[in-house]
């Protein structure tokens, strides 16, 4: 974290706002622009000065310090998120409170979690040549041919 913090401190305020505003998701150009006085600046000359001011390696880097922790703390929401479902679904499971089907859901979602009901598909893998699968049609064709001629007697 020191090292965030001394990068962060070689920026000056305007650089710090630009990285911030980059690491948002704002386009280079609309960073800049939001940060610095562009009323006379072409759009090719605000675009060229944000691309510059990208490739300075001190606001690079504090770009990628800023998404980094902003990943960090998505993922840590998204687990601690998973764990309180996951607590929630333990307690609903065994609460005496709950009816048997809320408990038999709870275990369903529990076990879901886990793997434990995947489902599977088989899947024959043994080979047939094609005079094979020609027999299997035409005994089959001939059966329902039979079929035919019983229900139309």
């Amino acid at each position: 974290m020191s090292g965030s913090r001394n990068l962060a401190l070689q920026l000056t305020a305007k650089q710090e706002e630009f990285a911030v505003l980059v690491a948002m998701g704002n386009s280079y150009s609309e960073a800049y622009r939001e940060t610095f006085d562009c009323e006379n600046m072409s759009t090719g000359t605000i675009h060229n000065a944000a691309s510059k001011l990208m490739k300075d390696e001190g606001v690079r880097g504090r770009v990628e310090e800023i998404i980094a922790a902003r990943s960090h703390a998505i993922l840590a929401t998204h687990d601690s998120t998973k764990n309180f479902v996951l607590n929630r679904l333990m307690v609903e499971s065994i609460s005496a409170g709950g009816t048997p089907a809320s408990r038999t859901r709870a275990l369903e979602l529990l076990g879901k979690t886990i793997g434990l009901f995947a489902d599977r598909v088989e899947i024959e893998s043994g080979e047939r040549s094609s005079t094979m699968i020609e027999d299997e049609l035409r005994s089959k064709i001939a059966k329902v041919m039979a079929d035919l001629k019983v229900i139309s007697h």
